[in-house]
């Protein structure tokens, strides 16, 4: 079984609130804040990933900013469980912020209920 596993990480800035890119990407303008996106994907078995769509791949990262309270790397598993159906949890602005490491209930079926 052959794995496969990469990692990106990007920094950049950008102030709020700003709709034009080149102004946005300079980083002397007023209300400028720095931002690094860290994110690694995981696929065990290549080969079943390549031939089977609803094989899973696992997402681990994080942001971090100023601007966003420093990481956010619970925030983004919290999500990212709640879209590929691994938890019923439902992420911030739907549920109160976390405020520590939690442990993610895994799903009994396939699909969410509503």
């Amino acid at each position: 079984m052959t794995s496969v596993r990469f990692t990106e990480e990007m920094l950049g800035h950008g102030p709020f609130g700003e709709l034009d890119f080149a102004r946005g990407a300079q980083p002397s303008r007023d209300g400028s804040t720095a931002f690094k996106f860290h994110l690694t994907i995981e696929v065990s078995d290549i080969e079943s990933f390549a031939h089977d769509p609803l094989r899973p791949a696992t997402a681990t990262g994080w942001i971090e900013s100023d601007a966003f309270g420093g990481k956010l790397g619970i925030y983004l598993r919290q999500i990212a469980h709640f879209l590929t159906y691994a938890s019923e949890e439902v992420p911030f602005p739907f549920s109160e912020w976390p405020e520590q490491e939690k442990t993610v209930k895994p799903r009994r079926s396939g699909s969410r209920s509503n």
